[in-house]
C-alpha cells in the first residue's frame, strides 16, 4: 500500500487539483476513480498505472 498523497503525486502534475489539500478528499479521490475509468491520469505523459495491469477497458 501506498499513502494517498504518494499516490496523487504519482499521477497528477504540479497544479493538479487532486494535489490541492484545501479540497475534500473524498472529491479529490472521486476524481482519481474518474480518471481511471477514462484510462487517463491528468498528466502530460497520460496513465501511469501498473506497467502488467490491463488498459482499461480490455478483456485481460
Amino acid at each position: 500500500m501506498i499513502g494517498v498523497n504518494a499516490l496523487f503525486a504519482d499521477i497528477a502534475d504540479p497544479g493538479d487539483p487532486v494535489l490541492d489539500p484545501t479540497r475534500d478528499l473524498e472529491d479529490r479521490l472521486a476524481e482519481v476513480r474518474a480518471r481511471a475509468a477514462a484510462g487517463t491520469s491528468g498528466r502530460a505523459g497520460g496513465w501511469t498505472g501498473s506497467p502488467t495491469a490491463s488498459a482499461p477497458g480490455s478483456a485481460c
